[in-house]
């Protein structure tokens, strides 16, 4: 059977060579081709021409979760990431407010696409350091379905005041890809492990360096 490799022409390199095991293909942009099947039991030299299948208007990139930070210190940041990757997880905003009376839990709440954290008080109102860690609110994070939590270090340094509404950021969709699509432009080569869709991160790319 057959493995069908695809080549997309990203920029304007002169040509690509690859090896499957023993056999080594070499291609020149300068001619007209397709795909290449490669059966699995070949050996030998291979030299073929193709041409670019669709040109890509960027590098294929991986998906990567939208995120946010609240708290401060080495051991008393929580990093709040959107549990989906993708642009969006970039529409979710985290808010940070104290509890109002006296033996409030600890919440975080998502109404709509916005997260509340609510910290803990103790038996007189005030901040319960102890309810309100950096590895107690992350795991009331995390406890959604939406979002994951990761506290920094140790985690034992408690959030201790409210914080004002961010947005969660740098969501970025991935590039879609058939399990085995390879790309390259001038400085790499891209190879997509496994399908790919706008939430996955299956793309690994290899410099192409200077050797011949």
């Amino acid at each position: 059977m057959a493995r069908v490799i695809e080549l997309r022409n990203l920029g304007d390199p002169e040509g690509v060579y690859l090896t499957v095991g023993a056999t080594s293909v070499g291609f020149s942009l300068a001619s007209s081709g397709a795909a290449l099947g490669l059966d699995a039991d070949v050996t030998g030299d291979l030299t073929g021409a193709a041409s670019k299948i669709g040109e890509a208007a960027a590098a294929p990139v991986n998906a990567v979760a939208a995120s946010q930070t609240i708290g401060s210190g080495e051991n008393g940041v929580v990093t709040v990431s959107a549990a989906t990757s993708g642009v969006a997880g970039n529409s979710y905003t985290v808010t940070v407010a104290e509890g109002s009376g006296n033996d409030v839990d600890l919440s975080a709440v998502l109404a709509g696409t916005d997260l509340t954290v609510t910290l803990g008080t103790d038996g007189g109102g005030a901040l319960d350091a102890a309810k309100n860690t950096a590895t107690l609110v992350a795991a009331a994070v995390d406890a959604l379905d939406e979002f994951s939590g990761a506290a920094s270090g140790t985690g034992a340094t408690a959030l201790a005041a409210a914080e004002a509404e961010q947005d969660l950021e740098n969501g970025v969709d991935g590039t879609a890809g058939e399990a085995g699509a390879i790309a390259f432009d001038a400085d790499f080569l891209y190879l997509c492990t496994d399908t790919n869709t706008i939430a996955d991160a299956n793309w690994r790319r290899v410099s192409l360096g200077s050797a011949y």
